[in-house]
């Protein structure tokens, strides 16, 4: 279990930074679990383990992997902002990454500012949803390049759900028919799959 992997890892005395990434690994599973205050509790442990790590070397490999931790530690925040229903710090610390590393809002750090600007959308106007269809798009297009169909399809989910809060439920219908097409002939994550449903 990943518990025992950041267990063994401390006691062998790993370096920080590989405990600190399995820490952010753990608090994946405990927020897909649904286990909150464990991943909250996780997650400020390796914010402090983190920021007790030496100041990076000024080349740039060295500031590179001290971002790439920094985008880890903020895209965690945001996700479990999200889960705790603080929607308001979820959407802050997305827009702190995007700012700070635009090319980090892929993947699980888009679906979450996708989803958090979706839910702020029925408060606060269709201005927040039009952002989230732009997301959603560019990372649509991004992964669909790149040959990664399996990633694209999640967005092309997010994106039917924003044509459904938008009222255009002919399309959405298409869209998500399209989806369960491809999902049928080629499989998807579990995490697709439910956002299908």
């Amino acid at each position: 279990t990943f518990e025992k992997l950041v267990q063994l890892a401390k006691e062998r005395n790993s370096d920080a930074m590989a405990i600190v990434q399995l820490q952010l690994d753990l608090t994946i599973v405990q927020c897909a679990m649904g286990d909150l205050g464990s991943a909250r509790l996780g997650l400020s442990q390796a914010r402090m383990l983190a920021a007790s790590r030496p100041a990076p070397d000024s080349n740039w490999k060295s500031r590179k992997a001290d971002r790439t931790i920094e985008t880890r530690l903020d895209a965690r925040e945001a996700d479990l902002l999200y889960l705790e229903g603080n929607l308001e710090g979820a959407l802050e610390t997305c827009e702190r990454i995007e700012r700070l590393a635009p090319n980090s809002i892929s993947r699980d750090v888009a679906h979450v500012y996708i989803a958090t600007l979706g839910a702020l959308s029925e408060q606060n106007g269709p201005g927040l949803l039009q952002r989230a269809m732009s997301v959603c798009v560019r990372n649509l297009f991004d992964n669909t390049s790149r040959g990664l169909h399996h990633a694209a399809l999640g967005f092309r989910v997010a994106l039917a759900h924003a044509f459904r809060k938008q009222g255009l439920l002919d399309v959405a219908e298409v869209t998500l028919d399209q989806v369960y097409k491809d999902v049928l002939h080629y499989g998807c994550s579990e995490r697709t799959y439910l956002a299908l449903l």
